[in-house]
């Protein structure tokens, strides 16, 4: 192989080796995203939310518009639960059960629960029990709306 040649080669590898590098780091922040996601499902409840960026201002919430608010929609098989008590906390014990309560509040008929006057980029945990069935949900996204889902 002459001098060019070789140069070549190496160049060759060299570009090989960092698409390689960068597929296995894009690999590991998706693998780490799932696993983030999954933490925060906290143990494999079913749960969903829908979030926004903080700091949108809650009329009832008095934080001097530095405040968001949030609401809980518990259903069981797909039909919402009216007067299932849902908590609201800052953190769950090693158990899961909710510690720091900030408010506990009874769902609609509509099966929604509101809280108003959360602080963005705080940690909230949301907890529900139907029966004998518990479902919570944490994170600190500033989520609008999570679902707390039973009997699936």
């Amino acid at each position: 192989m002459t001098g060019r040649s070789a140069r070549i080669v190496t160049l060759l590898r060299r570009s090989h080796t960092r698409q390689l590098r960068s597929t296995a780091l894009g690999l590991l922040g998706i693998f780490v995203w799932v696993l983030v996601a999954a933490g925060c499902g906290s143990g494999g409840d079913a749960v969903s939310s829908s979030g926004g960026p903080g700091g949108g201002g809650d009329p009832g919430g008095g934080g001097g518009g530095n405040t968001f608010a949030s609401t809980a929609v518990v259903t069981n098989r797909g039909t919402p639960q009216s007067g299932v008590m849902v908590t609201l906390s800052r953190s769950t014990d090693a158990s899961g059960n909710p510690s720091d309560v900030v408010a506990t509040v009874a769902t609609d008929a509509q099966g929604r629960a509101s809280f108003t006057g959360l602080t963005p980029g705080t940690l909230y945990c949301y907890s529900a029990t139907i029966a004998s069935e518990s479902r919570r949900f944490c994170s600190n996204r500033d989520d609008r709306t999570v679902s707390l889902t039973f009997g699936q």
